[in-house]
Order: structure tokens, then sequence, then C-alpha cells
């Protein structure tokens, strides 16, 4: 992680934090989100504290917050990668065909409605391929 990085990921706590206490309450967090365009959950707030809030204060600290930044960063690097490994051809999405390439090399012979059930189970705007929106929800990292 770069010294630039970690200074934007310290201002944007700046940002979340409004009353300038030195933490984000879960209020905070929400408010920040929203004003980010997300349409957070009480769940999904709370997922986040649970998951960063290591000293559990009910509060994010700016090293907490840091942390969590370096994380979700490293997880959407290795999304990202992922993804480029499925998509061949670099159209922006995964294919069955591709899917079918890329379970092949991992040792994995299914059959083709198989294949088309695994894409169906995440193609959310229903158009017979993976978009990397829809294969980031699938792993965890949107």
């Amino acid at each position: 992680m770069s010294d630039t990085q970690l200074d934007q990921f310290k201002a944007t706590f700046k940002l979340f934090d409004t009353n300038q206490s030195g933490t984000i309450t879960k209020d905070e967090m929400e408010a920040a989100l929203v004003k980010m365009g997300y349409k957070p959950t009480k769940k999904m707030v709370d997922d986040q504290f649970a998951a960063y809030d290591t000293d559990k204060d009910g509060s994010i600290t700016e090293d907490e917050f840091v942390d969590m930044m370096v994380k979700k960063a490293t997880s959407t690097d290795a999304t990202a990668n992922a993804f480029k490994s499925f998509d061949e051809n670099g159209d922006g999405f995964i294919s069955v065909e591709e899917l079918k390439n890329a379970m092949k090399k991992m040792g994995q012979d299914m059959t083709q409605e198989q294949l088309e059930a695994m894409i169906k189970s995440v193609d959310k705007d229903n158009d017979g391929k993976v978009n990397y929106t829809e294969f980031a929800k699938m792993m965890g990292s949107s």
C-alpha cells in the first residue's frame, strides 16, 4: 500500500468523522455511505463494525478505519485479478464458454446445464453472462 493511498484513507476518515471526535460512530458511517450513493442497511453497518471495530468499543478509530480500507483494497485487487482470469477475451463479461474453460483449468469438468446454472445464479441482469459487479458480489467483495 503506497503512502498516497494511506493518506487518502486518512483524509476519508476525517470526512466520515463529522463531529471530529477522532472516531466514527455507526450513525456517521451510515450518513457517509448515504452521501456516497449507497443505501446501507442497519445490518450492513453492524457487519462493518463487527468486522473492523477491533477493540469493540462501538466506534471506529482512524487506525481501525485505515486497516479496514487496506483490507478492502487488497480484496478488491484480488477479485479484479480473478475476474480477469475468467474473462478470457477481455470484454468485461464471463460467458458460459469462458466459465467452462476456467473450470476445466481447475480440474472441474462440468456439463452445459451445470455451467448455465452457475451463470444464472449470479446473473442479476439476466443477460446470460456475468459482469464484474455480479462477480464481485458472488465473491463477497461488493
